[in-house]
């Protein structure tokens, strides 16, 4: 039995490879002659497919005779014939379109090379991949013309961007065609978003007006990213990287490229952590990623749906202004010095902290109703849960950040003696000698931040708050897209959203104190209240972005910001030979409401108030030859005030 057994095995095996090929060969750039590492092998009409390794080789199992696609971002694909088991070398030639072998839908402007009159720059997977490390994605774009980016306080996920000048409040951020800018400040937090780099398969900046049709535009510039997509090779991969000050990522993803029936799946989860550069910057991140498509076999619907989010703590480093380390604590303590910084109980605690996760889930169909005439929509929802630490209260008239509270010798606040002296222990300071006292009407010890007195001693102390942004973000993106003649094409679309922010203050921790005194709610009994219920931000509490809030008990401030967008848009556009222009319109009206639950007596709701703006564009390209161009580009922009300008407190 065991002779009959292996004579079959080995039957089987020769059978096997006598039914296969191999093929073997290299990718190079044509110009260049140098390897292109991470080119795609397919043979057409499978999910068989390879990438080229580092010196841009390949080696792929195949049927007798077929065809081979080698496609790399950035360069023109090719189709080659193969027959047997052979040797193919292939040089690329550079694209003149640099969103080649990019899939970007019809809700989602990204300017097209020598085409579209703004100034642009696009950055594709591959540049990214070459030099991200362990960069922010901001930081990516730092040698980008007319773009500064920087780390601010230097912890993870604090980047901030500036495009000619103007901040994010002025520049749009679209994800997938998606804005992203918050609909109260403008502002962009890019530490929701710290996972994007492991997703991204292009991220383009057009300076100016640009050429994004949403009502409303931007005036410093528009950062377009687009993710990945599900139509890529059937394969996966781990990976794990590491770099200074504990950096350490872990990466897994899977793609199952495209299956019977035109459906795609791709899957991606990743893990950051490390001690970050600046003292007490710790932090710890998480990444997951959905992908889900499909394409009729006619080519006339396409849909996506994608999920992604990014949970995530970090310690930080600010700098507003009564926390502020001066020009002689660095000289003295180091460029590392970090001015929240300090031990607690034997652990390192830090006054600021971040901590967030704000998924989002978008649906993207595409219908092409004839050869002329398309029609694309985009649904998406995102629900934010999280907010940022800080110190409440105040230890004999002063915050944690006075040097009262500081070891001269490292700097740091001795988080030890402010626990001390909360819980009610005699404490020597630096300087001053201080302790908490018992209030007579609980028998607890309570701190404050109004200096309250009990038998005409201070019952004072610090504690750290929790200041919470909470928001639920839906919206919706339209756009018919019809060509009139081989020259002109026209766009109408319309835009549409819907926010609620939540906003309110907790006790994060009471640095052993066994309650906190407000007197911010107009609707106590009393003219106060203590609050003795902390809230944990730890990295396993931001995970279900699902939980109830509505029992937490609130300090400082409570209220509810609503913002409502809708805008209409059209675009014209003309191409013929050298010269391309356009002119685009756009309208929209924001409807602004407060609710007001701790600064007026009851429940205070003011009525919506509406402001209209919009914008109108138009420019003009030439392409002078093959390598120049020469473009214009002008406009006017009204733009809403902020929710934040609308509503001061």
């Amino acid at each position: 039995m065991k002779k009959i057994t292996l004579i079959l095995t080995a039957l089987l095996v020769s059978g096997f490879c006598y039914s296969q090929n191999i093929l073997t060969g290299t990718v190079t750039d044509a110009e260049l002659g140098s390897p292109l590492p991470g080119a795609t092998v397919l043979v057409k009409g499978t999910s068989n497919g390879v990438s080229t390794d580092f010196d841009g080789t390949f080696t792929i199992n195949t049927s007798e005779a077929g065809i081979l696609v080698i496609s790399y971002i950035g360069y023109d694909s090719q189709e080659i014939n193969f027959s047997n088991s052979m040797t193919i070398n292939v040089a690329m030639e550079a694209s003149s379109d640099q969103l080649e072998g990019i899939t970007v839908f019809g809700t989602v402007d990204f300017a097209i090379d020598r085409e579209t009159p703004v100034a642009v720059s696009t950055l594709t997977a591959a540049d990214i991949q070459e030099r991200i490390g362990n960069l922010e994605l901001p930081e990516m774009l730092n040698s980008t013309p007319g773009v500064y980016a920087t780390r601010a306080g230097g912890a993870f996920g604090d980047s901030r961007i500036n495009v000619r000048g103007f901040d994010s409040q002025n520049t749009a951020v679209l994800i997938n065609g998606i804005p992203v800018n918050d609909m109260e400040n403008g502002k962009v937090y890019w530490s929701n978003w710290s996972g994007l780099s492991d997703v991204v398969s292009a991220m383009q900046v057009q300076r100016g007006l640009g050429a994004s049709k949403l009502a409303i535009s931007s005036v410093g510039g528009t950062i377009n990213v687009l993710t990945k997509s599900t139509d890529l090779i059937e394969g996966g991969k781990i990976a794990a990287s590491m770099g200074n000050d504990g950096y350490m990522k872990t990466v897994a993803s899977y793609n199952t490229g495209e299956m019977d029936g035109g459906h795609a799946l791709s899957l991606l989860f990743s893990r950051t952590a490390g001690d970050g550069y600046v003292d007490g910057t710790m932090f710890e991140g998480y990444n997951y990623f959905l992908g889900y498509g499909w394409k009729d076999s006619s080519d006339k619907h396409n849909l996506q749906l994608i999920i992604t989010g990014a949970p995530q703590t970090h310690n930080q480093r600010t700098s507003s202004y009564y926390n502020m380390a001066k020009v002689s604590d660095y000289q003295k303590y180091g460029i590392r010095y970090n001015y929240n910084h300090g031990f607690l109980n034997g652990d390192e605690f830090n006054q600021r902290k971040n901590f967030y996760h704000k998924p989002i889930a978008s649906l993207n169909w595409e219908y092409k109703i004839n050869e002329s005439t398309d029609l694309s929509a985009s649904v998406y929802y995102s629900v934010g849960r999280g907010g940022g630490t800080g110190d409440i209260g105040r230890l004999d008239g002063k915050y944690a950040s006075d040097s009262r509270f500081r070891n001269p010798a490292n700097g740091h606040v001795n988080w030890d003696k402010i626990f001390a002296s909360n819980s009610g222990q005699q404490t020597e300071f630096y300087g001053f000698s201080y302790k908490n006292v018992v209030d007579p009407a609980t028998g607890l010890y309570i701190v404050n931040d109004q200096d309250e007195r009990v038998n005409g001693v201070k019952r004072n102390g610090i504690v750290r708050r929790a200041s919470i942004n909470h928001h639920n973000f839906f919206g919706s993106l339209i756009n018919l897209k019809k060509e009139l003649s081989d020259k002109f094409t026209l766009d109408f679309g319309v835009d549409l959203r819907s926010y609620k922010g939540i906003h309110y203050r907790r006790l994060d921790h009471l640095l052993g104190a066994d309650g906190y005194r407000d007197f911010d709610n107009k609707n106590y009994s009393g003219g106060s209240a203590v609050r003795t219920k902390t809230y944990s931000s730890m990295i396993g509490d931001q995970w279900n972005v699902f939980k109830s809030t509505d029992d937490e008990e609130k300090i400082d401030y409570h209220n509810d910001g609503l913002v409502r967008w809708t805008g209409v848009f059209t675009q014209l556009e003309y191409k013929v030979d050298k010269l391309s222009a356009f002119v685009q319109g756009a309208f929209s009206n924001q409807g602004f409401q407060r609710v007001e639950y701790f600064n007026q007596t009851g429940t205070a709701t003011t009525p919506w108030k509406n402001i209209t703006g919009g914008n109108v564009k138009l420019g003009a390209n030439y392409n002078l030859s093959a390598k120049s161009n020469v473009f214009v580009n002008s406009g006017m922009y009204s733009k809403q005030p902020n929710f934040d300008a609308v509503y001061l407190n």
